[in-house]
């Protein structure tokens, strides 16, 4: 649907505010304007969309709205359509931005991977004395592990220390992801051991967090600690630094039952997952098995093919057979 298509048939509904009924007290009339900004803000599609609906706000007065100007930034910033660079436009026209406002552009720019960007406005955030929240850190360790920046991340880690967040299970994820990144495993552990509560990302980033140093035997202990506390769902990536630990170790039974949860909890498996799994098959030995899953694959990498050249290598198979079998896939 068009920009001009959403306006047609939905801002008729808002009645500007010179006409609006005289019996309505100001608190009932702004909140109904908040709600109607919301409304068109949610139908939008397209960047086109959202231009549209922000000249309305602008003609009906509301872009001083801190409600509405909030909401502005964030379906600009993390729409899969949105702009980064007309979130930040409109972010600098806002007088003064709330926490909220700050953690939806830092969450933007750690999404688009300008993690640098993100940590300046982290600092710009500071500068103008608004309060960070538990919201506003587990996107800015995103950003260090984007960046494997650790003097940056134990600062941040320090700020929410003195901010009380230490406890807060989003924070103290993004704080075993970040140390795991940085290769600071015992960090990762620390923070893991100190946890009250523990969802699956924990476990999640505590299990990625070994495997990015290679060590995979930890990894398939701890996926075992994992289920007998009953994560019974864990998530892709989990699954994904499994594999690779059954593909490392040899482990060709564990890496079945794991391809079989994947297809039980997942309706449609990635290319990371997909190589993960082929790599997995060929490493222990199962070469028509790892031949099926490549040719299955649809959207193959450069990763898979290099992954399925060295298993046939690995194999026996000859550089012409190779060539020949990847040409025809």
């Amino acid at each position: 649907m068009s920009g001009t298509s959403v306006l047609h048939h939905h801002c008729l509904l808002f009645t500007p505010p010179e006409d609006q009924p005289k019996t309505k007290t100001p608190e009932v009339d702004l909140r109904l304007k908040e709600q109607e900004c919301l409304s068109l803000l949610k139908r939008c599609k397209s960047l086109e969309d959202f231009k549209q609906v922000h000249v309305q706000v602008l003609k009906w007065g509301l872009f001083f709205n801190p409600f509405c100007a909030g909401n502005l930034v964030a379906t600009c910033a993390l729409s899969n359509w949105g702009s980064m660079d007309y979130a930040c436009s409109i972010f600098k026209q806002i007088d003064e931005p709330s926490a909220f406002v700050f953690n939806t552009l830092i969450r933007g720019l750690v999404k688009d991977v300008n993690f640098k960007e993100a940590l300046f406005l982290y600092i710009e955030m500071l500068e103008s004395e608004v309060k960070p929240d538990n919201f506003t850190y587990p996107a800015l360790l995103k950003a260090c592990s984007g960046l494997q920046t650790l003097e940056e991340g134990m600062q941040i880690h320090g700020h929410a220390i003195k901010l009380g967040f230490e406890g807060d299970l989003f924070v103290q994820n993004a704080l075993i992801n970040m140390y795991g990144k940085c290769k600071e495993i015992e960090l990762s552990y620390t923070i893991f051991e100190q946890m009250d509560e523990r969802s699956v990302a924990s476990w999640s980033a505590i299990i990625a967090a070994n495997a990015s140093i290679g060590l995979w035997y930890e990894c398939l202990m701890l996926f075992g600690d994992m289920m007998s506390e009953g994560c019974w769902r864990p998530e892709e990536s989990t699954l994904v630094s499994v594999i690779s630990a059954c593909a490392h170790l040899g482990a060709l039974d564990l890496g079945r039952c794991t391809h079989g949860s994947l297809i039980r909890n997942i309706s449609e498996l990635n290319v990371i997952v997909q190589t993960s799994l082929m790599d997995m098959y060929l490493k222990c030995g199962c070469l028509e098995k790892g031949l099926c899953l490549f040719q299955m694959t649809t959207e193959k990498n450069q990763l898979s093919y290099s992954v399925m050249i060295s298993g046939l290598a690995m194999h026996g198979q000859g550089q012409g057979s190779s060539q020949s079998f990847l040409g025809n896939a």
